[in-house]
């Protein structure tokens, strides 16, 4: 039994190299990632989760309170600004206005550091806030993103601004 063990051993020990070798396909995907992501440590993460908590407050006070939406549209990044006008951010704040409140948020996780994300311009830090939540007045699950872009000052929360935002009905799965 023990010389049956050993061989075991000594089969996936000496196969262990060609398992975990590095192919010409990861060498390709290395390659890939440089492009578009970079390692975001723990304390960044929390940084970008506090950013996010704060931004989801904002809007939710623009829902209930109708808040300065002004204030938002001023503290978002200058990438969102130059993408849209204060008009065109006050509308859609109307549209995320439509579904109320919101009742019950919890904390998804962050997604990052991104390079590069669709429609955003490349070589910036980007993060991805996520949440699932109710809001008042409907019974759906929804999912509700922040996107946060990181912007020169790099000491505190305060240096990721927002630059997108989605909200939409949570997919079902089928496992």
């Amino acid at each position: 039994m023990r010389a049956y063990v050993a061989g075991a051993l000594l089969v996936l020990v000496s196969m262990s190299p060609v398992v975990w070798a590095e192919s010409s396909e990861d060498k390709n995907l290395v390659k890939q990632q440089e492009q578009y992501l970079y390692w975001m440590d723990q304390q960044t993460r929390n940084q970008v989760a506090e950013r996010g908590e704060k931004v989801t407050e904002a809007l939710d006070r623009i829902v209930r309170d109708g808040a300065d939406v002004w204030n938002l549209y001023n503290r978002a990044s200058q990438t969102l600004r130059d993408r849209y006008d204060f008009d065109a951010f006050k509308q859609a704040m109307k549209e995320r206005t439509k579904l109320g409140v919101s009742e019950n948020r919890i904390f998804a996780g962050v997604d990052g550091g991104f390079k590069r994300l669709p429609n955003l311009p490349g070589d910036r830090e980007y993060a991805i806030v996520k949440y699932d939540v109710t809001f008042q007045n409907h019974d759906l699950l929804y999912t509700e993103q922040v996107t946060l872009e990181k912007t020169e000052d790099t000491s505190s929360a305060s240096a990721w601004r927002v630059v997108g935002y989605f909200v939409g009905k949570k997919p079902f799965y089928m496992y």
